[in-house]
């Protein structure tokens, strides 16, 4: 910019210069550089001038990113604002923006504000024919589900975005989530994770490389193994930038106290900071609040105490999670504690309807009348989630009603 300055530009080149410029605002986005971000973007948004519709939308993306980061939900209104005015004519640089919003609406943690948009922006990505923003669309979606503890979906999602040819910024999520699912189920992991790590470096993005950190600190934990890069991952979370990053954050240090009792953070989201204050039962409350069953289970497990420990192992069992149960309950011995609650039966997998453990547990709740809102407290997870298990249940069984979903299921002798 500087040696054009005083030049005259076409209007094709003006345009040129001026995406070239966002491009490098986006990169620095990225790698959390958000001042430089910021002043890029606004040398973009002037370089074009009026010839360019797109450049000043795209610029606006990038400004309101940064401002998420920096405040959260605060600016997301305007976001969502910028975004709805391109329903009809959605195109990549809109399409992007959603694909950003919904990664850092699961990265915040906003779980219902990311089910909702994500239920949106897919289908509008495949009407409008945007293979790339589908493909980060359908990774968010799968860490969504993870999240939440629904992983049989959250392993659907995962394994499509790996079997298409995606680029690898895109199957970095998928890694990940696949590896933690087969860690937390008591299996080897090493491939996808090592996958993960080897991608998140080639990026050096700090908003990639601090989750993949986390899962290899777990890998490390319930494995007992020790692993060469734990230093790298401590080194990250004291070099990381804090702004917007603070579940990230807390994720990696949670996991590092696992290893080291007496290791502490800063600058973490606040159900950690309860953790590392002490306050497990009230990080637990936060956690279900949030809709994440399985660091409410881990902070249930930490209280020490008999009745939430029970309930935090039942959260595990409920999920799968047989390893990372495993290893509590053979630590809890290893302590003299006796009480230590048995593994809860699995349900069947094997039926005629192709129903899953999940979806039988849905079926026996419904036997008894119980709503949405109802089965989702019973179960530890969001009425969204609730309501997408119980269409499933009908679609399978080939019902429209859940009073006759309950006959059918009692024909099939999937329910007493």
């Amino acid at each position: 910019v500087a040696e054009l300055d005083g030049q005259e530009l076409s209007a094709t080149a003006a345009g040129a210069l001026g995406h070239a410029i966002a491009m490098q605002a986006y990169l620095a986005l990225q790698v959390h550089d958000l001042g430089r971000a910021r002043e890029l973007a606004a040398t973009a948004a002037t370089a074009a001038g009026a010839d360019d519709p797109k450049l000043p939308i795209r610029t606006a993306i990038i400004e309101g990113i940064c401002d998420l980061l920096d405040s959260g939900t605060s600016s997301r209104a305007s976001m969502l604002s910028l975004l709805a005015s391109a329903d009809d004519h959605l195109d990549e640089t809109y399409s992007s923006g959603y694909s950003n919003l919904t990664y850092l609406d699961v990265e915040q943690r906003r779980l219902a504000d990311a089910t909702d948009l994500l239920g949106k922006s897919i289908p509008l990505t495949i009407e409008r024919d945007l293979p790339i923003c589908r493909v980060w669309q359908i990774g968010s979606r799968g860490r969504l589900k993870f999240i939440q503890g629904d992983w049989d979906e959250a392993l659907v999602d995962s394994d499509w975005v790996l079997s298409e040819h995606s680029a690898p910024l895109a199957r970095t999520w998928p890694h990940v989530v696949r590896g933690l699912i087969t860690l937390r189920r008591g299996e080897d992991a090493s491939a996808d994770l090592d996958h993960a790590w080897e991608l998140a470096c080639g990026l050096s993005e700090p908003m990639r490389l601090l989750p993949v950190a986390a899962a290899l600190v777990e890998q490390a934990w319930l494995t007992g193994n020790d692993d060469n890069r734990l230093a790298a991952c401590r080194d990250l979370l004291a070099d990381a930038p804090k702004a917007g990053l603070e579940w990230a954050r807390g994720e990696l240090a949670s996991r590092l106290r696992r290893l080291d009792p007496s290791f502490t953070a800063v600058d973490v989201a606040e159900p950690y900071r309860l953790e590392f204050a002490g306050e497990h039962e009230a990080a637990a409350d936060m956690w279900s609040t949030l809709g994440d069953p399985y660091e409410q289970a881990l902070a249930l497990l930490d209280t020490g105490r008999p009745d939430p420990r029970r309930t935090g192992f039942d959260l595990l069992d409920r999920l799968g999670a047989a390893g990372t149960a495993a290893w509590f309950r053979l630590h809890l011995r290893s302590k003299g504690v006796t009480n230590v609650p048995a593994r809860r039966r699995e349900a069947t997998l094997a039926n005629s309807a192709g129903l899953t453990a999940r979806q039988i547990e849905v079926l026996a709740l419904l036997r008894d009348g119980l709503t949405n809102a109802e089965l989702a407290r019973q179960l530890y997870i969001s009425p969204k989630t609730a309501d997408h298990h119980v269409s499933a249940i009908l679609t399978k069984l080939g019902v429209n009603t859940r009073r006759d979903a309950v006959r059918s299921a009692r024909k099939l002798n999937l329910i007493a």
